[in-house]
């Protein structure tokens, strides 16, 4: 890492991205902060003789981007530790996954990683292939299919009753098939140790993220072993980037919080870096795919409804006492009953504990399945709709039964003044998506993996829109606009630096576009291969 005392970066085009929307030639960071922007001439006399200078010989410079929901754990055991699967046919995957048992201690766990909509092999297949192993093989974190050997480890037989807000699949007798919903906490599947998170999770930052431009990462930690590993790569100034870490509260995925008042201690006790801090509060409502909580299910048997963890009294419990410790709070929110219990906790909460600033987050308003009617309801209520562009990689047109449907309406939501921010969301299964550029040329396309249209076509936006997300409107969802999101006096000093002005490329070429330089706090944490 270079110094972090004065850097100057000249002989470019600095995009600051502030809402005049300021293009200068030239950016002085010092002691960490943006002190000024303007012409190479200015800037090179403000620095002064001990200050370090980089010529941009016209490269273009943003400021730095904002990953606002992201799983940088579980994208960092996807790609180092576990079996790859993604998108392969079943006779692959039982192939793949049987060539890792021969690698493979016996009775050793075997862990694969799939994507959204896969074919898994069943229970018997995997039985078959991989005899003494237990093996559990990931959809997606909402999704999986287990063998025998992993469920009777677990203890997950036809007597086993799943906690709140999971489902385990099962045959006209009772025993389990071993598909499981929003349960891979249920499996006693061995987590890595300390040692290899630090390694791994400095890796994947760089591999993931900061290779992009990414310098600020809001991170969903899966462990409270990545809690640990973290403080002490930051003890050590070992940070690739800016993480935020915002904990799960249990009931839900990889809890790392069992209430809020952990979480606030939690949050009091960060500050041994900068670059770490404790953001917000996680909760889920819901699940996802049959999981996720529809208003069509209502029609059937509850056993078939979504997967909600939490009552609408438990949730205004947590609402109210995060308003008291003045806390964040997200909420994951699928499906159309899931977003209206958010958004009436929500409101109600205004009432009682009313707070002029809260910014309460609904992650995934705003997706595939989209009421337009939940739409006008957000702003008013303090409350800011957290969709993902990259999802519409995978795109599949909704049944009629969910009733009005606006799919991706990311025009309409900038159109009411609402600010979604920019996120990757990938958990492992979608990689391509943590650079924040798929996302950028999602929202301006429109278009499936496979190059198929993603309607309404009038929601497209345009670059210079797109590229709000993952900055200012990124830094609004996160209570962070003082500091982050564009490049002016007073804030961070970070930035990523392209060979080529992403505003100004063929959309296409977006999703491989890669920094020259990536910066934090005044500090080069990355130097492409295109690097000045």
């Amino acid at each position: 890492m270079s110094s972090a005392g004065s850097l100057a970066l000249v002989g470019g085009r600095v995009r600051t991205l502030d809402v005049a929307g300021t293009v200068a030639e030239a950016l002085l960071i010092s002691d960490g902060a943006v002190v000024a922007v303007g012409t190479s001439r200015e800037v090179t006399e403000r620095a002064g003789a001990g200050a370090e200078v980089v010529d941009l010989d016209g490269r273009t410079a943003l400021p730095g981007l904002i990953d606002a929901h992201a799983h940088l754990e579980l994208s960092a055991l996807a790609e180092q530790a576990w079996v790859d699967v993604r998108t392969a046919p079943v006779e692959a995957t039982v192939e793949r996954v049987a060539g890792r048992a021969g690698e493979t201690e016996p009775g050793g766990w075997i862990v694969a990683q799939g994507t959204f909509g896969q074919p898994l092999p069943t229970r018997a297949q995997l039985d078959a292939a991989v005899p003494g192993h237990p093996v559990v093989i990931r959809e997606s974190m909402h999704r999986l299919v287990a063998n025998s050997e992993a469920l009777e480890r677990s203890g997950i037989d036809r007597r086993f009753v799943e906690p709140a807000g999971t489902r385990v699949r099962r045959r006209a007798d009772g025993e389990p098939t071993g598909v499981i919903e929003e349960g891979f906490d249920l499996l006693q599947v061995p987590w890595q140790g300390s040692e290899w998170l630090e390694r791994a999770l400095t890796a994947q930052a760089v591999e993931s993220f900061v290779r992009y431009g990414v310098t600020t990462v809001h991170e969903l930690p899966a462990s409270a072993a990545a809690l640990g590993a973290w403080r002490r790569l930051a003890a050590r100034d070992e940070m690739p980037c800016r993480i935020v870490l915002n904990p799960i509260l249990a009931p839900g995925h990889q809890p790392t919080v069992a209430g809020v008042d952990e979480f606030v201690s939690l949050r009091r006790s960060s500050g041994a870096h900068p670059w770490l801090t404790v953001g917000a509060l996680k909760l889920f409502l819901d699940g996802a795919g049959e999981a996720a909580w529809m208003r069509p299910q209502l029609s059937g048997s509850p056993a078939g409804w979504g997967l909600p963890p939490f009552t609408y009294s438990a949730l205004r419990g947590v609402l109210a006492a995060c308003r008291e410790a003045q806390a964040q709070v997200w909420m994951h929110a699928v499906g159309s009953v899931a977003q209206e219990l958010a958004l009436d906790a929500v409101e109600e909460t205004n009432r009682t504990h009313p707070a002029t600033d809260h910014r309460s987050r609904i992650e995934h308003v705003g997706n595939a399945i989209c009421d337009p009617a939940i739409l006008p309801r957000l702003a008013p209520a303090g409350a800011i709709p957290v969709p993902t562009a990259s999802f519409m990689h995978r795109y599949r047109q909704p049944s009629a039964d969910f009733g009005p449907n606006r799919s991706f309406p990311f025009r309409t939501m900038l159109e009411m003044g609402l600010q979604p921010p920019g996120n990757s969301d990938s958990a492992g299964t979608q990689p391509f998506a943590t650079t924040p550029w798929h996302g950028v040329a999602a929202l301006v396309l429109r278009l499936t993996g496979g190059g198929d249209p993603v309607p309404p076509a009038d929601e497209a936006l345009t670059v210079e829109q797109a590229v709000l997300l993952p900055t200012r409107f990124a830094a609004q969802a996160t209570f962070a606009e003082s500091v982050q999101g564009s490049l002016e006096p007073g804030k961070h000093g970070d930035v990523a630096v392209f060979g080529n002005d992403p505003l100004g490329l063929p959309t296409g070429e977006l999703p491989a576009l890669e920094a020259d330089l990536t910066i934090v706090g005044g500090r080069i944490v990355h130097r492409g291969p295109g690097a000045p």
